[in-house]
Formats: C-alpha cells, sequence, structure tokens
C-alpha cells in the first residue's frame, strides 16, 4: 500500500504577521522609551506630533512597538466605536477597535503590536486618544484586572 503525500495549501496569513515594518523611530512616554517599528511612515508623523524624540541610552529598556497598518482593500471598514473596549490583566492588555483594529501589549516581554486600518490612522485620534493612553496605563499599572472603555485624551498622556 502506497500513501500519497500532498502539501495542505498555504492558508492566507489573515494576520499579516509577515509584512515588514521597516520604518522604526524611538519616543518617550512618560518616563518609558518606545521604539515603534511600522509599515507606515505616517505612524511615525502622527507619533511624532504627541510624543518627543528620543535617544535610548544603552542602560535604558525600550519597550518594543510593531504598528502594522493595513490599506483599505485588506481591512474591513472602519466605523470608529463609540466606546472601544480595553482588557488589562496582569501585564497583558487588549484594546479592541471593532472590526477595523486593535492595540495589544505584553508588559512582561516589553513589547506590543497594533494592526490599524489606513482609515484608523487617517482619523488621527486612534494612536493619541486610545493607543496611547493605554499603553501608559499598561506599564504603569500591573495585576490588577480592568474592563473598561478607553481613556480618552483629556486623561492625557
Amino acid at each position: 500500500m502506497t500513501m500519497k503525500m500532498t502539501e495542505a495549501p498555504l492558508l492566507e496569513d489573515l494576520l499579516h504577521r509577515q509584512i515588514p515594518t521597516p520604518f522604526e523611530a524611538d519616543y518617550l512616554l512618560g518616563e518609558f522609551s518606545i521604539r515603534v517599528s511600522t509599515n507606515s511612515r505616517d505612524v511615525l508623523r502622527h507619533l511624532s506630533q504627541v510624543l518627543p524624540s528620543v535617544l535610548p541610552g544603552p542602560d535604558k529598556r525600550i519597550f518594543g512597538w510593531r504598528i502594522v497598518v493595513e490599506t483599505a482593500s485588506t481591512a474591513p471598514a472602519w466605523r470608529k466605536a463609540r466606546y472601544p473596549s480595553y482588557f488589562s490583566h496582569n501585564g497583558l492588555s487588549f484594546l479592541s477597535l471593532g472590526r477595523a483594529g486593535f492595540v495589544a501589549f505584553d508588559c512582561d516581554a516589553f513589547s506590543g503590536v497594533a494592526f490599524l486600518s489606513t482609515e484608523q490612522l487617517d482619523d488621527g485620534s486612534i494612536l493619541q486618544d486610545y493607543a496611547l493612553p493605554n499603553l501608559k496605563a499598561a506599564l504603569t499599572k500591573t495585576g490588577s484586572a480592568e474592563i473598561h472603555p478607553c481613556p480618552s485624551a483629556e486623561t492625557g498622556l
């Protein structure tokens, strides 16, 4: 009896994990140095408007944040969520931005990932009003579980 092995077709990478993020910049968020790598120069432009650039010292631990911006043809339609939801527990944080994107942080691993649509990025408030306040909250809190609406820009960075 002979068995014929066939290769399974490759599944489409729905999370776009293989998208290169060649653009990098370092910023200061409170007392934390953050290195952002992204596939969009617009991300760096938006962040440069609200965060100071920083040259991290050799002893400074750097939070790595990968931000992938998906084109309108690959991302679901963006409808601004009235109340995006945020969950944080034991150093892990997840910010849901509806069907079009999310932001996740692992403060123990000192890294994060975000997937945003071009429409969300063009909206202008995603990074400043939602992602950055939640990243700062995640880096400065430990241990407690929370489920709540996102802090707004009024809470400050």
